[in-house]
């Protein structure tokens, strides 16, 4: 549970730069902001509390991890938001609309034998032998907030339903609605995304409360062929990637329409996640 008194930060995490940037836009006041190599920090104030918000330094559970074991080694938070955009599992879920988790998941931590993937969550060595968490649950009273906020000031044209429920972390962007539906049918998800459930294993073994907040920046019907290609990889030259990305232009007509749908919806969904974590901030 968090703590009701003293003068320690909440810490809010986030992975992007658009992310960040719809979060330092509505911070009452940002007095620190720097970068180490490590993190990204912001420090300031929402409506009189002190919160340091943390961008990791690339996407991905093992910087999100390595990101909020500084921010607790460093600033003993009294809490941990992870915040920013994710993709919808159901159907019901649109562009803008929030999630927030009541447990969160690795969905890609498990077995792998002749029969196929069965999933065991994060593993450790206990007394008694190996034993894996499947799920992290979210701070009581942080969802109790959360549940409180009757609304908020969302991006212009979305509607924002906001949801609570599970929410699965895979090191993938995944836009293949099959592989949403089979991760909607195997952990009950409501949303995809790449740090919070690290975030959570982290925030859990330090004994920091935590709780994500998620915005949907792609429907579950939205389902891009060739996106690998629009990723530039470590050490390629650029008359490389142009050519992959001409390749996969070629192949795929529509991917320039689609990665531009996607560009604005991500920045849709920066913002109305920002603005659901000011208020449950607010709210603490």
């Amino acid at each position: 549970m968090i703590e009701k008194t003293g003068e320690r930060p909440f810490c809010v995490i986030c992975a992007t730069t658009s992310e960040l940037e719809a979060m330092r836009s509505m911070m009452s006041s940002v007095v620190d902001e720097h970068d180490d190599g490590m993190l990204h920090l912001t420090a300031g104030s929402i409506r009189g509390r002190d919160v340091f918000v943390v961008k990791a330094h690339s996407f991905g559970k093992v910087a999100a991890g390595a990101a909020t074991q500084l921010a607790i080694e460093r600033h003993n938070p009294r809490a941990i938001i992870s915040f920013g955009s994710a993709g919808a599992l159901v159907e019901d879920l649109e562009v803008g609309d929030v999630v927030v988790a009541e447990e969160l998941i690795q969905g890609d931590a498990g077995v792998v034998t002749s029969i196929g993937f069965e999933h065991t969550g994060s593993t450790r060595e206990s007394e008694s032998g190996l034993v894996g968490a499947k799920t992290y649950a979210c701070d009581r009273s942080l969802l109790d907030a959360a549940r409180g906020i009757k609304s908020f000031e969302a991006s212009a044209g979305s509607a924002a339903k906001v949801r609570f429920g599970p929410v699965v972390t895979c090191d993938q962007f995944i836009v293949s609605r099959e592989a949403k539906r089979d991760l909607n049918s195997r952990f009950g998800a409501l949303v995809i995304e790449m740090e919070a459930a690290a975030v959570a294993q982290i925030a859990s073994i330090c004994g920091v409360p935590f709780v994500a907040v998620k915005s949907v920046s792609d429907a579950l019907a939205f389902d891009m062929k060739g996106i690998a290609s629009a990723i530039g990889l470590s050490g390629e030259s650029m008359p490389s990637l142009w050519f992959r990305r001409a390749r996969m232009i070629a192949a795929h007509p529509g991917a320039v329409r689609e990665l531009a749908t996607l560009s604005r919806d991500v920045k849709v969904a920066s913002r109305n996640a920002a603005a659901f974590t000011i208020k449950l901030v607010e709210r603490l």
